[in-house]
């Protein structure tokens, strides 16, 4: 609503809603994706983490190789409950065939 718009509080709520402080990319990962005949079919991807001022994380998947904009999809949103944070990283774990990976 319009009245919202002069209330500081919440001009600044918005404003760190929207403001990125760091964006950091993922390795590249291989998923299986199922086609219509039921078979399976490699697909890699990457995800960009993007860290909002507010402590939202917005992650974005992009299907590799990337061509153009179709293949940039909105893959989640994290709420980490932190305000004003300073940092993002990735971590990787890999033990023989099995690998694991997390923000």
């Amino acid at each position: 609503p319009q009245a919202d718009l002069l209330d500081l509080a919440e001009l600044q709520r918005r404003f760190r809603m929207q403001t990125p402080v760091k964006m950091e990319w993922s390795s590249i990962y291989t998923i299986k994706k199922v086609q219509a005949d039921n078979s399976c079919v490699d697909e890699e991807m990457v995800l960009l983490a993007v860290l909002m001022e507010n402590g939202d994380l917005v992650l974005w998947k992009f299907v590799l190789p990337f061509a153009d904009g179709d293949d940039v999809v909105f893959y989640d949103l994290i709420e980490s409950g932190v305000s004003r944070p300073s940092d993002l990283a990735w971590w990787e774990y890999e033990n023989g065939s099995q690998r694991m990976g997390g923000l």
